[in-house]
């Protein structure tokens, strides 16, 4: 009799704890589900802090954005939208001189070097972001393009349909806010007349059609996102533009540190030590280092060497190295 009242004892304690674990993880979700909703296509956050505990807890597990994004049936992110783009899209985009029809997800770079640029460097920040450069946070949505970050009331949402017919007139009259969107892919020292890229290149296949190309950015999006990080990609020139190409494995060597500017003042150096190791490829491989949200704040790479590499499309080992 007594073994029996401690097995039922025992059962007891242990439906109780599981019941409690149940409880949690529901609070958990229930919680997950009020701070972000998905409507109309696009990710709402109720609030900044919201936005930004998502961000942080993305950064922890960067290879895990796809996962995340499948949470919400019937979202596409910028991300996955530039990455889906086919040969078809790229050829039409190359011959026609034009991205305009995917002007929410891309730029085509104005350089020698024609290159199609996703419009957020940051990965973790366009897996947040719609395919159509949309994002909500409180009462207010953000539009994304390369070179400029809009903003209204979610009650004027249709109005951002119009953005590139308007002219700044029109714009402020519209109330729709517009913040400069900055891209730095190198250094300058203005006193010595100074710029260094802060990229790398390897060239193979046909007449170097296709390429490994590294990369160290920082980013300001307004005063509402700054980042830095760097990635490993892999490119196939098409009509003259590089194009991201998947390839066989790609891997991300970082060592170094970088500075955060708060509020106008430098604040002691970060380290930076990540290895990605090597990676069934998807067309590049990046790491986020360090972002802000919502305040005065940029990033400088101080000294930082980044090594990427790629078991390429021939099979053969390519690598170049960053070394600031």
């Amino acid at each position: 009799m007594k073994n029996k009242s401690f097995y039922v004892i025992a059962v007891a304690a242990v439906m109780l704890f599981l019941s409690s674990c149940d409880k949690e993880e529901s609070i958990q979700s229930t919680e997950t589900s009020q701070s972000i909703t998905l409507k109309n296509g696009m990710i709402v956050f109720n609030t900044i802090d919201d936005f930004e505990k998502t961000i942080e807890s993305l950064m922890k597990n960067q290879s895990n954005l796809d996962q995340w994004e499948k949470n919400f049936n019937g979202f596409t992110s910028m991300r996955t939208a530039y990455d889906n783009l086919s040969e078809d899209d790229m050829q039409k985009i190359a011959s026609n001189k034009s991205s305009h029809q995917f002007i929410d997800i891309l730029k085509i770079s104005d350089d020698q070097e024609p290159e199609a640029l996703m419009n957020i460097d940051d990965e973790i920040l366009a897996t947040l972001v719609n395919e159509n450069g949309l994002l909500q946070i409180g009462n207010d949505v953000y539009k994304f393009r390369y070179d400029m970050l809009y903003k209204v009331a979610y009650k004027d949402l249709d109005k951002l349909a119009n953005i590139d017919r308007y002219s700044k007139a029109d714009l402020k009259s519209n109330t729709i806010e517009t913040f400069e969107v900055s891209h730095n892919y190198f250094v300058t020292d203005l006193s010595e007349n100074f710029k260094a890229d802060r990229t790398c290149d390897r060239r193979y296949w046909k007449k170097d059609r296709k390429r490994l190309k590294g990369e160290q950015w920082t980013t300001n999006i307004g005063s509402l996102y700054s980042g830095a990080g760097a990635r490993t990609k892999h490119q196939k020139k098409t009509l003259g533009i590089w194009w991201r190409n998947k390839t066989q494995r790609l891997r991300l060597r970082l060592n170094g540190n970088y500075t955060q500017v708060f509020q106008g003042i430098p604040q002691p150096p970060i380290a930076v030590n990540e290895d990605s190791g090597w990676a069934t490829d998807d067309g590049r491989e990046a790491y986020t280092f360090d972002f802000c949200v919502n305040v005065n704040c940029s990033f400088q790479i101080n000294s930082l060497t980044s090594t990427h590499e790629c078991t390429c499309d021939d099979g053969n080992y390519e690598s170049c190295t960053i070394v600031f």
